[in-house]
């Protein structure tokens, strides 16, 4: 299949007099992995924000036993003027920046500054950095648990991506997935043996998550078909015919505990899914690449 001829890619809208002003750091010192996952878990909390709203308070989204996390808070503290949609346009233009730089020390990225600016004015900034974040003033900030609706530190799980069940059979992993925060919603999987490349499935689910962004989470008729930084790899997500249509929401969800299972497994490699919900058939999809990937089932399809 040409590359990307058969597709009518997915990206989040453009927000005009927006800029995302990037600083990076010279020395790799961020641990991959957890940047990554971060990085995913931020943007499906912003996803699930209506998209026009305001991000009053100060936000650090890190892992539990993490030593890297993400800072996202308006400036100056208290204004109004930063919104979640600029949230989501920093983190997209964030992590595409960082995945076309070069891997200097495998295993590590620099740590960045981003400054927010609307009409040329700061009207927030953004930090990508180790270390444990400052006390919450209780000025407005907050921590809250894991459930992606509240604002707060934002906690992941790495040990436990849901609950898992899953066969290797010729090369090729088969299993389930079930959402621990929505037992309603499973997963039903295989992973092939070609490989993806790490960045670029990476940042193919955070356009994918960037897409379904303005989105209000109720509505139905959800799909995306979005492209990692290469232009390459394609994170495709459809509803089927049969209700329940597929929504934003369950979209957001699926893709954050593919990507959760991605990382707690190091499967970096080409996958097909269909998305259950309440036993029913919902929503299928695909994440591949095709210069290193036979093509998948669903791909064809």
């Amino acid at each position: 299949m040409d590359n990307q001829s058969s597709y009518n890619l997915s990206s989040p809208p453009l927000i005009p007099n927006f800029e995302t002003r990037l600083t990076f750091d010279r020395n790799p010192t961020m641990i991959l992995d957890q940047v990554l996952s971060n990085a995913v878990e931020g943007m499906a909390h912003f996803a699930f924000m209506p998209w026009d709203s305001h991000a009053l308070i100060y936000r650090t989204i890190m892992g539990v036993g993490f030593t890297e996390r993400i800072d996202i808070s308006p400036w100056p503290r208290g204004a109004t003027g930063l919104q979640v949609k600029h949230c989501v346009q920093a983190l997209y233009d964030t992590a595409f920046a960082l995945a076309r730089k070069p891997i200097t020390r495998p295993g590590y990225v620099p740590k960045v500054y981003a400054g927010l600016f609307l009409q040329n004015r700061q009207i927030g900034y953004m930090k990508w950095l180790s270390g444990r974040p400052r006390e919450l003033n209780g000025g407005g900030d907050s921590r809250v648990k894991s459930n992606l609706i509240h604002n707060s530190t934002v906690a992941l799980v790495r040990s436990d991506a849901g609950n898992q069940t899953g066969i290797q059979v010729a090369g090729e992993t088969t299993g389930t997935l079930v959402d621990p925060t929505d037992p309603r919603l499973a997963i039903r999987y295989t992973v092939f043996t070609q490989p993806i490349p790490v960045l670029d499935a990476w940042t193919a689910i955070l356009n994918a998550l960037a897409t379904a962004a303005p989105q209000s989470v109720y509505e139905t008729g959800a799909a995306v078909d979005a492209a990692g930084v290469s232009g390459e790899t394609i994170v495709h997500v459809h509803e089927t015919g049969t209700p329940p249509f597929l929504n934003w929401g369950t979209l957001i969800n699926a893709l954050r505990l593919i990507w959760k299972t991605i990382t707690n497994n190091h499967w970096y490699q080409a996958w097909d899914f269909d998305l259950t919900y309440d036993g029913a058939i919902v929503g299928e999809g695909y994440i591949w690449n095709p210069r290193t990937t036979r093509a998948s089932r669903k791909s064809l399809q």
